[in-house]
Order: C-alpha cells, then structure tokens, then sequence
C-alpha cells in the first residue's frame, strides 16, 4: 500500500490489480476462423467485435461460436462473466475501448481481461473507466500493453456495500447524463435543418416578404428574361445558372505539390468546407497562358464537379480578394459570376440550398464509385432569380440567420465537453469517497482483502501440481470463481 491511503477515506483500503484480480491473455489458435459451429454455444471475440452494435458495454455479438469440445480441441482458455476485457496490441489501444464478457467466453490475442476476485464488478469497471490505456502501452510503433502494465496499477477499495452504492449512484447520475447526452445529439441536425428552412424561405421569397413592401419601385427580374411563376413574387424569375455566368472553364491537370513554387492551386480540400480554407495549400508551376486562363478573380465560385462522396459534387465556394491569382486544379470548375445580374455570394448560398442540391445528387453519374457533374449540366441548374437588390439582402438576411445558427453550435459543442467533464468528474469523485456517505456499520475494506487474499490463495492451493496439460474448464466450472457477479 502507498502513502495515498492516508487520503482515503475512514474504512477504506487500496490494494494492486495483481493481489485482487486475474489478469489473462487471450489466444488466437490456427483454424479459428473456420471453427464456428452452428450449435456452439462459447463465443470467441475479436477487437473488431467492439464495435458492433449491441456490444457497446457488454460483449455478446460474435460471428464465432464454440462448443465446449471445440474449445478443449483449439486449447482455448475459457474466460468467466464479467471479465473486462480491452486491446493489448495496435492502434486499437488508443480508442481506449474497454467491454463486460456477457457470458464465459473466449478471445483473441490482441485482446487482455481483467477478472475482479471479491470486488463488486461493476464498481471495478468503472474504476477502470478512468484508466488510459494509451499511457499504459509502450509506445512502440506497434504499442503493447504487458501484464507489468496492468499488475501494479492501485485499485481504491472501500467497504463491499459502499462500493454497491457507489455503484447504484454512478448508474443513477449517468442515466440523467445519457438523458441530457440524447438530447444534445438532436441539436446539429436541428441546426442543418434550420439552415435548409432559412436558404428555402430565401429563395422562394419569404425571408424579404417585408423588404419588397417596403421598396415597391425595385427593378424586377423580367430584365433578364427569365421564367416566371406563380410560386414566385412577382418580381421574381427562374433562370439557368448559365444565363447568369459569363464562363465556365475546367481546372489545371499540372501536378501540384507542397513545395511553395509556382502559384497556389485549389484543390477540392481547400474548399470542401463551402469557404476557401489555406491550410492544405499546394502549388504548381504553370505555363503563362494556363496561368492566365485559370488565374482566379475576386466573385468567381469554384465548384466541385467530381467526387467519391456525392455529398460534395457541386459543393461551391467563392473566391475572395486574398484568393486573386491563385489557380485551381482539375475536378474544380470555375464559373465566372455576371455582376450585374447576380451577387456571388446569393448564387452560392442557393446552389447549397435542398432544392438545388437534388438537382445536382439524382442525376449526378457515378463511374467506379465516382460522381461527377458536368459544365452542361451545371448550367442547366434552375435557380430563383429576384431583383440584385433584394439578393444582397437576403445574403444579408441568410448571414444573419447563420450567424445564430452557428452561435447555437458553439454552445452545443461548449455543453457537450461540459457533460463529458462532468463524467469524469462524478467517477473521480467515486473514487475519492466523495460521491455516497459513508456508513460506519459497513465492514472495512480492510477486512474484504484478507478475505480475498485466504479466497486466492485457496485456489492457488488448490491447482493441480501436474505440468501436463490440462482440458479447458466449461463455462459452469468457470462461473465458481470467487467473486463472479
């Protein structure tokens, strides 16, 4: 025991995994996969079998399942309900991922249990929440969590029925948290459709209802001579993109790179996001009349015409003052914008709106899983058109709008970091003694750990002498374990 045990509370004790628990390995014998047997009953679980659905906590969905001779045949060690079981090797060891066995099971050998003896085992899983297996492993190129790693970590122990209210505490305190967590989930797709519900109210004519009472003598649409409709003001047209555009050209098929040489070039990350991002900047040498061709102006929209995703064919940005003179690469096209005619910035928040958006994905073609959008078609899409007046202030009005929608996301991120400290601290708090009051009528901890310590050495005592090998034990002799919940 360390000098920490002076801070713990009165009936408590600490003790090392290795004196209060099993620490055990898994196996992954030659023929495992193709040994599932349709009436097995023992499931083999991989580090993959964490992420599928159902074993979010507790581990019961495997695509291997075993008879008990099976297991004896691979030499399998069957290991018993409850064992917390967590990635010992690989990348994996950083998504920190730990599991409950939902039965006596087998597992691989990228995975390690952890088997609780005399300790409540759900007071030892979530103790072993606020272990980070990252800081455990080695920190090789392929990290790796030892036995040694494990064996020394300190366990704080209270009395057994203190450690069940403590238990019964965190799991009322993370109902109400995992309350709280559903609803905040719902608030980034409130706030997608609140952005879809402003840019269609825009573009129908909804969101300046009042503007156009208040400036009766704005010049209309007609000028232009597009389409219009009964769905639209009366100042309002339907018009192609390609009326409103003075070109359309292709980007550069020069390679690019991060060397700063040449000019920069755009690419499909720098504006994926809808604003032009510099971050991921690279550069090319162009020859003069390339150069000139595709150098960019301060209006012009650059628009993603071939992707993997079909969410972001067709995803636009506009170029800005600082963006001048830059050029742009291959799956980009630039359309030039009509100024008298268009604002850029009302183009480009209505080729992100819904309605223009199916125009774009349902037809968008797909050949080996890319999708593509040509310079035909991009000028064949049918926007709403009003007066260039009344497109600056519903750009106006859109901004406005998006601004609050994007204060909403601040706060939204703020309260769910909020939420996860607040996890952490209610299982620190636990762990300190702060979380239930004590009793003075609980049997002291100290008292559980001699139990545990006659408990293991009884089973120590226990174990055949023999050094041949032994038959693996059934699930039923698994579960007489000391301490299995």
């Amino acid at each position: 025991m360390s000098d920490e045990l002076l801070d713990l509370p009165e009936g408590w004790s600490e003790a090392l995994i290795i004196d209060i628990g099993m620490i055990m390995s898994g196996q992954t014998p030659k023929g495992i996969d193709g040994s599932s047997v349709a009436h097995g009953i023992i499931p083999w679980f991989r580090v993959g079998n964490m992420n599928e659905p159902g074993n979010e906590e507790i581990l019961t969905t495997s695509e291997v399942k075993l008879t008990s001779d099976k297991v004896a045949a691979l030499g399998l060690h069957i290991r018993p309900k409850g064992t917390i079981v967590f990635p010992k090797r690989g990348g994996a060891i950083a998504t920190n991922k730990k599991r409950i066995l939902g039965q006596p099971s087998t597992y691989d050998l990228n995975l390690m249990g952890i088997f609780p003896i005399g300790i409540y085992n759900k007071y030892f899983w979530y103790w072993f929440q606020l272990i980070d297996l990252k800081q455990l492993s080695d920190g090789s190129n392929v990290p790796q969590i030892n036995h040694g790693d494990i064996e020394h970590l300190t366990l704080p122990i209270p009395p057994l029925n203190e450690q069940k209210r403590i238990v019964a505490k965190i799991e009322e305190l993370s109902d109400r948290s995992q309350t709280a967590q559903k609803a905040l989930e719902t608030i980034p797709q409130l706030c997608d459709r609140f952005r879809q519900s402003v840019l269609a109210a825009a573009f129908r004519g909804d969101l300046t209802a009042d503007w156009r009472e208040k400036n009766p003598d704005v010049e209309p649409a007609s000028v232009l001579l597009g389409e219009s409709s009964d769905n639209l003001p009366s100042t309002w047209y339907f018009i192609s993109v390609g009326h409103v555009i003075d070109s359309l050209k292709y980007g550069t098929s020069q390679k690019c790179s991060y060397e700063v040489e040449g000019v920069p070039v755009l690419r499909i990350p720098n504006i994926g996001s809808g604003i032009i991002d510099h971050s991921d900047l690279k550069y090319a040498e162009l020859p003069q009349k390339e150069f000139e061709e595709l150098s960019l102006k301060s209006g012009d929209i650059l628009l993603i015409r071939s992707n993997g995703s079909v969410s972001l064919v067709g995803k636009t940005a506009v170029v800005r003052d600082v963006e001048e003179g830059f050029a742009y690469a291959g799956y980009l096209i630039r359309l030039r914008i009509n100024k008298f005619i268009i604002d850029p910035i009302y183009l480009h928040l209505c080729l992100s709106s819904a309605e223009i958006r199916l125009q774009i994905e349902i037809p968008a073609k797909s050949t080996s899983g890319v999708h593509n959008i040509n310079s035909q078609e991009v000028k064949k899409l049918r926007i709403s058109l009003p007066p260039l007046a009344e497109q600056k202030q519903i750009v106006s009005l859109i901004e406005k709008y998006f601004k609050i929608i994007e204060t909403i996301e601040k706060q939204h991120q703020q309260a769910t970091e909020k939420l996860e400290r607040l996890n952490q601290s209610i299982l620190s708090k636990a762990f300190r003694g702060e979380l239930v009051p004590q009793d003075a009528e609980d049997e002291p901890a100290s008292v559980l750990l001699e139990r545990i310590r006659a408990e293991r050495e009884k089973l120590n005592n226990s174990k055949p002498k023999s050094t041949s090998k032994r038959k693996s034990k059934t699930p039923k002799e698994q579960g007489t374990i000391p301490g299995l919940e």
